[in-house]
């Protein structure tokens, strides 16, 4: 945790270039997938990298939902934002755990990469299949998200699955069940 009280936008964008340049020199073919962040920084080496097979894209924000500890306002002296571990049980807890204390810094960062995206013409240069899963009851990542990336990337091949349910932590959820299988699908339906 103590990583991320020093980690900016720029150094998960540098992070995620060295992994793919790492599994390019050492595979054919490389796909990219993420969860949230995770989801964001793939959209972006997604639009620098054309040869990139496909993206797998799950919960990612082009914006993050209002009244959520992420958007909230934090003093100046607050590293950290503690997210207790009371009701959490099953898969739900066992990976939650991580995310116990969550550096507040982090947000900020998070923003910053979303911009990225966001900005006028990014999207448009993501051209390899992608799948794009976001839950409509996400509370964290805006739900419009996946529609607006559907929308904007220049895939030929691109599909949507949007849940009723399963929120932003949709992976621990019984929902993941039908999202693994349609990404599973998906990577199937491109060989």
């Amino acid at each position: 945790m103590e990583d991320l009280l020093h980690t900016t936008c720029e150094n998960m964008i540098i992070k995620a270039e060295n992994d793919y340049q790492y599994l390019k020199k050492h595979y054919d073919k490389v796909f990219v997938g993420g969860l949230s962040t995770g989801g964001c920084l793939s959209l972006y080496l997604a639009a620098k990298h054309p040869e990139i097979a496909g993206i797998i894209l799950v919960l990612s924000p082009l914006r993050l939902c209002e009244g959520t500890f992420m958007t909230a306002e934090y003093p100046e002296d607050q590293l950290y934002f503690h997210r207790p571990m009371d009701g959490k049980v099953g898969l739900f807890k066992q990976y939650h755990i991580h995310y116990e204390d969550i550096a507040v810094n982090i947000f900020k960062e998070l923003e910053k990469l979303m911009a990225i995206i966001r900005e006028a013409g990014f999207m448009t240069q993501v051209k390899c299949p992608a799948i794009i899963i976001q839950a409509k009851n996400d509370a964290v990542a805006d739900p419009d998200s996946a529609q607006k990336i559907y929308d904007s990337i220049f895939s030929e091949i691109k599909e949507l699955y949007r849940p009723e349910t399963g929120g932003h932590s949709i992976v621990p959820e019984e929902e993941r069940h039908e999202a693994f299988r349609r990404a599973a699908m998906f990577l199937e339906a491109l060989k």
